[in-house]
Parts: C-alpha cells; structure tokens; sequence
C-alpha cells in the first residue's frame, strides 16, 4: 500500500513539475481530475477520493498571509496535492473544515467568511461530481497536456532507470 501511494505522490509531484515550467496556476479542480482518473485507471482497489480543503498561508513566524479555498486528493486517508501553485507554498496548513479555519483567523476570518463558504460550496460541488466519475474539467486541453507529460516522463523513467 506504501509503494502505490508512494508511486502516486511522484505522480502528483511530476503534475507539479509540468506546471511549474508552464507557469499553470488557478487550475487544482483540473489537477484533481486528473490524479483522481489516473488512480481509478491504475489502482482501483484503492479508497481515493477528491476533496475541497483551505489552505492556509502563514510565514516563519506563523503568521497568517492568506487563505486558499482549493481542491485535493485523499488515498486512503493521505491527502495528496496534485497542486503546484499550493505545493510551493513555504508554510501552509491544510485545514477541511470551516470550523478550523474560523478557529484559526478569528477576526479575519469575518472578513473573507461570505467568500471562502461560497467558494467552499463551490468545491465541494465539483468534488462530489469528481468523486460520482463525472468529468469536470473545463479546461480539455491543460487536461490533455498534463496526460501527455505524465507518459512522456514515465516512459523516459523507464528507459533511464530500468
């Protein structure tokens, strides 16, 4: 079990690598998608599902910078993030309850509440209709790209290290 969520985190973090060189930002309901697909393909035994969470941003002293409302992968009770633009964050904290997140900002989190529950909402909906097999992408071509790297780079792996 180890291995294939190992094997899915170099997945995730080869995503990440593709969407750094081409700067793709705003696109984790994709990027869900897509790690979701290529579990259920390759490891269907597995409990994956996608979920919305918050991330939130704090710097070297812990102190809050900003709240990301953003979608994820969970295997097997292990949250993967398929995310580049979350992924480079230098401290984060995943939190998947409003709760949490209302106990952690306090006073700011009255500032941004109408937002981040909408945009929560909003996740969640895509999330279930990830989760029902539906697809959601809405961007076809950033999915196909991502696809075609991820096998370009597996099978460059396999003639370079087997």
């Amino acid at each position: 079990m180890n291995t294939e969520i190992n094997k899915i985190t170099e997945i995730a973090n080869d995503m990440c690598l593709y969407q750094k060189f081409k700067n793709i930002k705003a696109e984790c309901v994709t990027n869900t998608q897509i790690l979701f697909d290529i579990i259920n393909d390759n490891y269907p035994h597995l409990d994956v599902k996608a979920k919305p969470c918050f991330v939130i941003e704090i710097n070297k002293d812990k102190k809050y910078i900003k709240t990301i409302v953003h979608t994820l992968i969970e295997v097997n009770k292990t949250i993967i993030d398929p995310s580049y633009e979350t992924n480079s964050l230098k401290n984060t904290l995943y939190m998947d309850s409003l709760n949490e997140v209302k106990e952690y900002l306090g006073d700011l989190y009255k500032d941004n509440c109408k937002y981040l529950v909408s945009k929560f909402i909003s996740l969640n909906n895509l999330s279930n209709k990830i989760n029902s097999k539906k697809y959601t992408v809405r961007n076809d071509e950033y999915y196909n790209n991502v696809y075609d790297f991820l096998e370009m780079n597996r099978m460059m792996k396999k003639i370079l290290f087997n």
